[in-house]
Formats: structure tokens, C-alpha cells, sequence
């Protein structure tokens, strides 16, 4: 294994044919490469709590965070009691990551509106913020709580540190105000250096130290030498997130708005096949970055130079299903190993 000194993450979750009990044994195994950080996801499939609760008991120093809880769908007192958990658990070493998520996870699968989701988001923190601190709360607003304080046994040690999800210009401002990191996604590497600034001069705007806040990002990864089926597996992914209006206002923000209005028209005419097709190498990175392992490892050092301070990898595996038992663990681990230099 090569050694470096510069952070580096890995997604635990389930992907790539893993399933639940599969995580603690990618997490030792993470760490014994010597990724410095697991961050967890949460959307449709497993939460983003269990893995990580069962990681920290399984690994000793590597970094352990939520990336990220939805702010709908789950009250911040239970939020509060679940990093209050984790943080015990590992003796220090938990990161608590929110955001605001997608009308279709807090609508359409959890049941509440999507409402002012940023000024939910806000709020949500600095209530979280207090009941870790011991306090005991009471808000009416975007969230409701009347009296409640989180019973410890004991003091945290500290109060873990609360990362912002931000794809947006608000949404970065606001965690530049008021987050102790940032977590970026499928960006390129130019929307990276773009979002850094916004978040640098936010913190400063607010009396903030700039370098304070701790930002991050995840980089979805496929190691194949075969572009063709790369660019195929890619292009789903990019195609996915670019039928919505979000991902289209974030990779027009990048530079990227006359192919993402040629994107446009030709997906919501209906010829999904071709508006994936014309899409450039350079658009389709902000949601993978692909090619041989050299290629692969260039892209995501592109990611550091743009401003990342940990990119945190989520690696494609091609082909991997459940039905793969512990040899998903293995086909992971073994990508993973692969890129740790990176």
C-alpha cells in the first residue's frame, strides 16, 4: 500500500452489491488502507446512521461521518440524540452532515412539503447546535420543540462538528455563515474552485476565519478501460441528475449552459438516448470521473488542486450486485486500494 499524507474519504454504504452487514468489514478494511475519513449516504436504501454506528466499533482513528441526514423527514431532537450516539460511540471522531436534500426524498417518500428548505436548514442546525450543547430548546418555526433537552450520561467529547450540503449559491453562503464544513458533489472541478471561493467569502463576510470551514466533496469514480461502456454507465448517472432543474442551474453556474440547454431540450422532448450521447467528456466528470486507473487518479487530484480538501470516493464497481455476498466487499476494497494514492 502507498502511503499518503493527505486526507482522502470513501462512501460507506450500500452500493456496488454491498449490503448492510458488508460495512463494518469495508470500514476496517478502509481504514487499514489508510483513507482518513468514512463518510455514509442516505436516500433510498440504507440509512445513514446504522453503518456508521457500526463502523466506529470496528475501526479506531478513521473519521466518521453522516453524508448527509435529510432535514426532512426526521425531527432534529432525534437528529440530536443519533449524533449525540455516534459521537460517544467513537470516541470523538463523528462529523454530523446535513442538508437540504430533493423535493422527491422529503415529498414523495417521507410525507412533508418542501418548503423554504434553506431557512429549515438553518434553523435545524442551530437547533441541533444547542441540544448537543446541552441546552434545553424550545422553537417554533420551521421545526418544533417545547422543552426538550437531550439526556446524557455524560459530556460529548467534543460537540461534533456540523457540515452543510451546498450545490447553490444560497446554499453555499449560507454554510460558508454558518457550518464548520462543506460537502460538495457532482461538480467539476472548475464548480469546486467556484464554490470554494462563495464559501471562503462568506466566512469572511460573517467574521469568520475563512480557512476554518472544513470542505469536502464527493467523487464518484469508475476505474474501466473501456470508455465506451465507461461513458454509457456515466452517462446514466449524468442523466439522472440532469432531468432536474437543480443539476441543471448548478452545471449552468459552471459554464456548462449551452450544452445543458442542448441536454435539455432534447431529453423533455423525449430522445433520452441522444440528449445522454452528446454530452462532453467534461460535463459528464462533474458526476464521474472515469478512464484507466492513471486517468482516474489525475481527475481527483484535479479535485485538490480546485480546493477540496478531502475528496471522499465513491467508487463504481461494474456489474456488482447483491447476489455477490462477500465478494462485493472484495471488488470494492480492491478499487479502493487501487486509488488510496490518489
Amino acid at each position: 500500500m502507498l502511503q499518503s499524507p493527505a486526507r482522502a474519504g470513501i462512501t460507506l454504504g450500500v452500493q456496488n452489491g454491498l449490503r448492510v452487514e458488508h460495512l463494518p468489514e469495508v470500514a476496517r478494511q478502509a481504514e487499514a488502507l489508510g483513507y482518513t475519513e468514512l463518510w455514509s449516504e442516505e436516500a433510498g436504501g440504507g440509512d445513514a446512521v446504522t453503518g456508521l454506528a457500526a463502523a466506529a466499533v470496528t475501526t479506531r482513528s478513521v473519521g466518521l461521518g453522516t453524508g448527509i441526514i435529510p432535514v426532512f423527514g426526521r425531527a432534529p431532537a432525534v437528529v440530536a440524540m443519533e449524533a449525540a450516539s455516534l459521537q460517544l460511540l467513537s470516541g470523538g471522531r463523528f462529523r454530523l452532515g446535513l442538508g437540504a436534500s430533493t423535493p422527491t426524498i422529503a415529498t414523495s417518500w417521507r410525507g412533508e412539503a418542501y418548503e423554504r428548505p434553506l431557512e429549515r436548514l438553518v434553523e435545524y442546525v442551530d437547533v441541533v447546535r444547542r441540544l448537543l450543547a446541552g441546552e434545553k430548546v424550545t422553537h417554533h418555526g420551521q421545526v418544533h420543540l417545547d422543552g426538550y433537552r437531550l439526556q446524557l450520561p455524560a459530556p460529548l467529547p467534543p460537540v461534533p462538528p456540523v457540515y452543510l450540503a451546498a450545490l447553490g449559491e444560497r446554499a453555499l453562503t449560507l454554510a460558508g455563515r454558518h457550518a464548520d464544513g462543506v460537502i460538495l458533489g457532482n461538480m467539476t472541478p472548475r464548480g469546486v474552485a467556484q464554490s470554494v471561493e462563495t464559501v471562503r467569502n462568506a466566512a469572511a463576510d460573517s467574521g469568520r476565519t475563512p480557512e476554518a470551514v472544513d470542505i469536502i466533496g464527493r467523487v464518484t469514480v469508475l476505474v474501466e478501460e473501456d470508455l465506451d461502456l465507461a461513458r454509457a454507465t456515466v452517462g446514466r448517472i449524468a442523466g439522472f441528475y440532469l432531468s432536474t432543474d437543480v443539476y441543471r442551474r448548478s452545471l449552468t453556474r459552471q459554464g456548462f449552459g449551452a450544452e445543458v440547454d442542448r441536454f435539455a431540450a432534447t431529453w423533455d422532448g423525449g430522445e433520452r438516448a441522444a440528449a445522454v450521447e452528446q454530452l462532453s467528456d467534461e460535463i459528464l466528470n462533474a458526476f464521474a470521473v472515469f478512464g484507466d486507473e492513471q486517468t482516474v487518479t489525475r481527475g481527483i487530484a484535479r479535485f485538490r488542486e480546485a480546493g477540496l480538501q478531502a475528496p471522499i470516493l465513491y467508487p463504481i464497481v461494474q456489474g456488482a450486485t447483491p447476489a455477490d455476498g462477500d465478494g462485493a466487499v472484495e471488488r470494492l476494497v480492491a478499487v479502493a486500494s487501487r486509488l488510496r494514492a490518489s
